[in-house]
């Protein structure tokens, strides 16, 4: 019986490890996202400027 559980509660572990690396990783790759959409947009400005 208690192998049942010590299963299930690692499983369970494992399943709030991966839920709290997507929460982590999915914001960053957003944010990255962001940023290199205006990275983008002032280097075209920047080219514009420049002419």
């Amino acid at each position: 019986m208690e192998k049942k559980k010590d299963r299930r509660m690692c499983r369970a572990l494992s399943w709030i490890l991966l839920a709290l690396l997507v929460l982590i990783i999915v914001p960053i790759g957003a944010l990255m996202f962001v940023i290199s959409g205006l990275w983008s947009a002032a280097d075209r400005a920047l080219l514009r400027f420049n002419k």
